[in-house]
């Protein structure tokens, strides 16, 4: 079974239990902040992945990071995830919950990245269309990329939709 299968049902199982216990939200923020700490923490993630490690090792390892800094669920889920020898799979379970997360609460996250940086009113009104034509709401995240010349990308899902000067001077060659 391939990591991102694994990490979806651990994921899946995690959010059923948050939704039993009414703490989805608190479970969800500490899984963002965890994502973030191990994606610029080299030595958390080879802390992770590291073979060799014994269950003690491990269990005092994340007792020592977590403990108290973590919501009671969500330190729970990690201890358990360091018993079963699944700590490696961690940062893909957290990609994977953010994504439930997102599709139980209606959210789709895009990216916009424009030539130059957009103004209040125009990142609103691109929400808004967004939101009317996936009934969505819409998370954004606004990039500037001057090689665009002019005009912008939105990047939603799996699929770019691009408005800008570069992507119709490409388009034209």
């Amino acid at each position: 079974m391939t990591d991102h299968k694994i990490a979806e049902r651990y994921a899946r199982a995690l959010l059923s239990l948050a939704q039993d216990k009414d703490n989805v939200s608190a479970v969800h923020d500490d899984l963002v902040g965890l994502a973030e700490t191990i994606a610029d923490c080299p030595e958390l993630q080879s802390f992770l992945r590291h073979p060799t490690l014994t269950r003690a090792q491990q269990d005092d390892g994340i007792a020592a990071m977590f403990e108290g800094r973590l919501n009671a669920l969500t330190f729970s889920f990690v201890k358990f995830l360091a018993e079963r020898r699944r700590l490696a799979v961690l940062p893909a379970i957290c990609t994977a919950f953010e994504d439930l997360y997102c599709e139980a609460n209606d959210i789709l996250r895009v990216t916009v990245t424009s030539a130059l940086a957009l103004t209040d009113t125009q990142a609103e009104s691109i929400k808004i269309k967004l939101a009317t034509k996936y009934g969505k709401t819409i998370e954004m995240d606004n990039q500037v990329a001057p090689s665009l010349i002019g005009g912008f990308t939105i990047n939603v899902q799996d699929a770019i939709h691009d408005c800008s000067v570069k992507g119709k001077i490409d388009t034209m060659r």
